[in-house]
């Protein structure tokens, strides 16, 4: 179940995109998507926003940045992901016919 929702505020998504960018540092393929939910997130914001107006909240993103950390984050996750399933998948080996000393 994804962390951040319809519902999650700036500072939420804000948190979480800090709680999760050290997935590669961390090896850690959950955090990595929740990283790449974050940088979505973001990116769909304007790259500049002020709220409550006179001493509000203003946040900037850059959106280009954003944007090539989220590529990077996927490509670790398939990277990872490759890795796994590679680990998960095994090759069957026949042994029926080992011993046979012809």
């Amino acid at each position: 179940m994804a962390t951040l929702t319809a519902t999650s505020t700036i500072a939420e998504i804000v948190a979480e995109y800090r709680a999760t960018a050290s997935y590669y540092e961390d090896d850690d393929l959950a955090k990595a998507r929740r990283f790449v939910t974050a940088c979505v997130i973001l990116l769909g914001r304007p790259e500049r926003e002020e709220k409550g107006g006179r001493g509000g909240a203003a946040h900037e993103f850059n959106h280009e940045v954003l944007q090539q950390q989220k590529l990077d984050a996927q490509q670790f996750i398939a990277a990872k992901d490759a890795t796994v399933n590679a680990a998960a998948h095994h090759t069957a080996a026949d042994f029926r016919h080992f011993d046979a000393r012809r």
